[in-house]
């Protein structure tokens, strides 16, 4: 069934939206948020010293309110549309765009479940389930050739259920509840219409469809996350893509793997902050020579207030936008 994109409105800024409150559970800065958060009508909101909020927390005010209106109004029309009924497990299928249902009217995810947009960035995919949504521990979602979390909707009629280590893409309109278990992630938004929204020790950002259309680097960077290769690069650990940067530098260099250890071998005996402070040294004193590092601490104080993630995307956008680079 051909599917269309059910209007946010002013909900479309928030990562988070709730009836009856929001509840961050978990550590001190354990869980990130990236996207603007309220609830309404109840304005209870408790652990939030346990959140990263990269946005603005409107509470219950007017802006919060207004949101759940349109929510209101996204939920019925995504809800409307006609819908083919396929098997209540996702995990191990690709589907193409379109509107889907399942005879028990509940969807579960176990593995992955792959979402193919066929070329189109445009291309809609919207799950309606009448009653329940939930995902199985450390499932994914995965998306190829141009779909869009952003064009992803997860209709359900009563609550989701994110489980632990698990990804979600998309937007969860829920009529309900929708719960976070611990490292759950999700590109998207959590909007519940009537209940709570739980975190976790989670990270959930509002995801956008401006890097597929702002530029020619954005555009390649929404392409490599979208294809299988750059699925294959998220389920890397951290060290093991920094080892294929450090390949990449190495073969541009010119350099052996026994060179390069040798020759880092002084490095490897600082502390990564010290490292870090070199690495900083080089690359300030290459962009804004002649700068005092006081001057450079007073430019970036604004800056530094963000989470580390934050910056790290700001790094992303300047990369990706104003420097070239040489495939290796």
């Amino acid at each position: 069934m051909n599917a269309f994109a059910p209007p946010l409105g002013l909900a479309s800024s928030f990562a988070v939206l709730a009836g009856t409150g929001i509840t961050i559970a978990g550590a001190v800065n354990s869980s990130h948020i990236t996207g603007d958060i309220g609830t309404y009508p109840t304005p209870t909101e408790t652990g939030l010293g346990n959140l990263v909020l990269t946005g603005v927390n409107h509470a219950d005010d007017p802006t919060t309110a207004a949101a759940k209106v349109d929510l209101i109004t996204a939920y019925l029309v995504a809800a409307a549309q006609n819908a083919f009924t396929i098997p209540t497990e996702l995990g191990g299928t690709t589907l193409p765009s379109g509107v889907y249902t399942s005879a028990a009217g509940t969807f579960t995810i176990t593995g992955t479940l792959t979402l193919d947009g066929g070329g189109d960035p445009n291309a809609v995919f919207i799950f309606q389930a009448a009653s329940t949504l939930i995902t199985a521990s450390s499932s994914n979602v995965v998306l190829i050739n141009g779909a869009q979390a952003c064009n992803c909707f997860w209709q359900v009629g009563s609550s989701a259920t994110l489980g632990t280590s698990s990804n979600l893409l998309g937007t969860i309109l829920a009529l309900t509840s929708i719960t976070l278990n611990t490292s759950a992630t999700a590109s998207g938004r959590m909007l519940a219409r009537n209940g709570a929204v739980t975190f976790d020790t989670n990270t959930v950002a509002v995801c956008s469809l401006a890097a597929a259309s702002g530029s020619a680097a954005g555009a390649a960077i929404s392409k490599l996350l979208n294809s299988p290769t750059g699925a294959c690069l998220m389920c890397l650990s951290e060290k093991e893509l920094k080892a294929i940067i450090a390949y990449a530098m190495r073969t541009s260099a010119g350099l052996t793997l026994p060179q390069l250890l040798v020759a880092a071998a002084y490095d490897k005996s600082l502390s990564k902050k010290q490292m870090l402070a070199i690495l900083t040294s080089l690359i300030t004193t290459q962009l804004v020579p002649g700068v005092s590092v006081t001057a450079l601490r007073t430019a970036v104080k604004c800056n530094a207030c963000g989470s580390e993630k934050a910056i790290e995307a700001q790094m992303l956008y300047l990369f990706a936008n104003y420097f070239t680079t040489t495939a290796v």
